[in-house]
């Protein structure tokens, strides 16, 4: 009897673990390319690449406390695949993605944040606020050298 509720158990237990790694896998959408997933209870999206993708990025802004954007060259022009981390005021971890951009969006609690960008050899930083009513928005911007 007890082997057969030892086997229960350990199934109900693995059949958790998967349900939350499924739970925080990223999705993507085919249809734009957009990135979505969350993290340590942050939701966040990704994407912007393609120009149905920056639409599908703007007509959600308004759900999102955190707007970021990132871009190179005099131009100003989009980059993705860049390297893309938020840690909150005491320094913890709140958000590390890869091969994320040009837009990047997360829905965090109010408070004090530092979002950190690499793309290629360049790295970009900026404290933000989020208000309890106000998003704030990161511009991060590479040089006209950087290199992905």
């Amino acid at each position: 009897m007890s082997k057969i509720l030892g086997r229960t158990a350990v199934a109900g237990l693995l059949a958790a673990v998967f349900a939350v790694a499924a739970h925080a896998a990223p999705s993507v959408d085919g249809a734009n390319g957009v990135v979505r997933g969350e993290q340590h209870g942050i939701d966040y999206r990704s994407g912007g690449i393609s120009k149905e993708g920056q639409q599908a990025m703007h007509r959600g802004e308004g759900r999102y406390d955190l707007h970021v954007v990132l871009s190179a060259g005099r131009h100003h022009a989009y980059v993705a695949d860049a390297r893309v981390d938020v840690k909150d005021a005491r320094g913890h971890d709140v958000l590390h993605l890869r091969d994320a951009g040009p837009l990047v969006d997360a829905k965090l609690p109010p408070g004090d944040y530092t979002v950190s960008a690499r793309y290629g050899t360049a790295e970009r930083m900026q404290k933000v606020h989020v208000g309890a009513d106000k998003p704030a928005a990161a511009y991060l911007h590479f040089g006209e050298h950087a290199v992905s």
